[in-house]
């Protein structure tokens, strides 16, 4: 696979209006390597296929269902054409405590929906992707949130979930998640929630159970993996990611991995 990647640039294709599109469609080609700058959920109707995300391997046919965070670079390797839903939104919409359990514990994870329960799935999605076809209304967010929630409720809740999350920490996630790759201070996060910095540093701790460069750095990390096993060098995938030294990375991505990147490039690397 080329190892070729866009320049860094806000992918909307909504605005404040109609912060979700939801599409159904199918593809019997591989999918490059490519990435988004807003939240994707992917529900498969039919087909298998082999999809690389974040460094992983899935494979996924009828059933499958997945959420993708900003800048999760992933692609498919076609095995049988593919059946989709394609549902994109912007995190802003999403209802703060759902936001939280998605953006902590459901994203970028593959779950399997039974036949059951993907037949009211898939009911719901076409009436979300009629919806998206008006020229003069938009999609429901209410469906997009019902869909969300089924997927999500196939996951384990997260285990430092201690408190619901306010509107100010739902605001910092989504400008973390969208911005990690330019390192921003804890201050600016802090701006972001409209919160004191020390207050701030404080409650992040007790909703994650990390501090905020410890988060920040796994979200870099978890980048960088799947740059590397794209086929990226560790200086390139270092300063994509958002380090500003390479010694900082190799320390960094041993501490959070156990291997140095290099070793990780050895062992993960699609080839092609």
């Amino acid at each position: 696979m080329k190892n070729t990647m866009p320049d860094r640039k806000m992918l909307r294709f909504y605005n404040k209006n109609r912060p979700i599109r939801a599409t159904f469609g199918k593809t019997s080609a591989s999918v490059a390597l490519h990435y988004h700058d807003f939240y994707e959920i992917e529900i498969i109707t039919d087909g298998e296929a082999v999809h690389y995300l974040n460094g992983k391997s899935y494979k996924i046919e009828r059933g499958s269902a997945y959420i993708l965070n900003p800048a999760a670079f992933h692609s498919y390797e076609i095995i049988k054409p593919l059946k989709l839903f394609c549902i994109n939104f912007d995190g802003s919409v999403i209802p703060e405590e759902l936001f939280f359990k998605m953006a902590t514990n459901g994203a970028g994870r593959t779950v399997n929906i039974k036949d059951d329960e993907l037949n009211d799935v898939i009911k719901l999605c076409e009436i979300l992707v009629r919806q998206c076809r008006k020229k003069d209304g938009g999609c429901s967010v209410k469906l997009c949130e019902c869909v969300l929630d089924m997927i999500l409720a196939k996951e384990e809740s997260a285990e430092y979930h201690t408190a619901e999350l306010d509107a100010g920490m739902h605001k910092a996630l989504i400008y973390l998640n969208s911005h990690f790759y330019e390192s921003p201070s804890l201050a600016s996060a802090a701006a972001e929630a409209g919160y004191h910095p020390n207050y701030f540093s404080e409650i992040f701790k007790k909703y994650f159970g990390e501090s905020y460069s410890s988060r920040l750095n796994s979200l870099k990390v978890n980048y960088a993996k799947s740059l590397l096993s794209a086929g990226f060098s560790v200086s390139e995938s270092c300063y994509r990611s958002g380090f500003r030294s390479l010694s900082s990375f190799l320390s960094v991505f041993k501490s959070k991995t156990g291997v140095s990147p290099k070793k990780y490039k050895d062992e993960n690397v699609k080839r092609t």
